[in-house]
């Protein structure tokens, strides 16, 4: 019966890494090609008139696709050993200066210090900004957004929300909603997603400062 038990618990155990690397995957291939989608765009408008900024466009989907490329070998890497996602603290910094460049404006409060929470509370954190601005750069029809990290008595709260046309209603769960929800319940934190008081769509995550026993990335 222990070595039964013992094969089920590696086997959860492996099933779950592969959800994980799963979830980073979609949410790193996701904002990439938003992203490069974007630039295309501006590069198509200025193609034949402004060949340089042009020639400069391609320069910067050609950095979006090398970024992306390194973070999916990071992810797939993580294959190689339990601690290797704990290794590396995702940058939201560079993330922020990354959509800029692509026309998103974000108003920016970050009250809580991302380096003093346990390393996959902060990747999670890292990995909601990265999908709601995203889903702010594909669907709200809006260049500007809003973006609150602080501390609050049960955790961290992050906050992501566009002032956009945003769907109306109860929401249909696609891939990168239901993603970011299975992600945060798997540390023990609760995200809610949907349109927000004055318009628009708001992302609202609580996640834990440590996370349990019981709970993995």
């Amino acid at each position: 019966v222990l070595e039964e038990n013992q094969h089920a618990e590696a086997r959860r155990q492996v099933a779950e890494e592969r959800l994980r690397i799963a979830r980073d995957i979609h949410d790193i291939v996701g904002h990439s090609l938003a992203s490069i989608s974007v630039l295309a765009s501006a590069g198509l408008r200025v193609f034949d008139d402004e060949p340089e900024t042009a020639k400069s466009v391609l320069g910067d989907i050609r950095a979006v696709s090398n970024r992306s490329l390194a973070e999916i070998r990071v992810a797939l890497g993580d294959l190689r050993g339990p601690d290797a996602a704990d290794a590396i603290t995702p940058d939201v910094g560079s993330l922020l200066a990354g959509v800029n460049e692509l026309g998103l404006e974000v108003d920016t409060h970050l009250d809580a210090d991302l380096d003093a929470v346990q390393p996959v509370v902060a990747a999670t954190a890292y990995r909601i900004v990265q999908e709601a601005l995203t889903n702010v750069l594909r669907h709200s029809g809006v260049r500007q957004a809003e973006l609150r990290v602080e501390r609050v008595p049960d955790g961290v709260l992050v906050v992501v929300r566009d002032r956009g046309v945003g769907p109306q209603g109860e929401v249909a769960p696609g891939n990168g909603l239901t993603g970011m929800r299975e992600r945060v319940a798997s540390i023990g934190g609760h995200l809610d997603a949907g349109p927000a008081d004055g318009g628009g769509f708001e992302v609202r995550a609580v996640l834990p400062v440590a996370v349990t026993n019981g709970a993995s990335s």
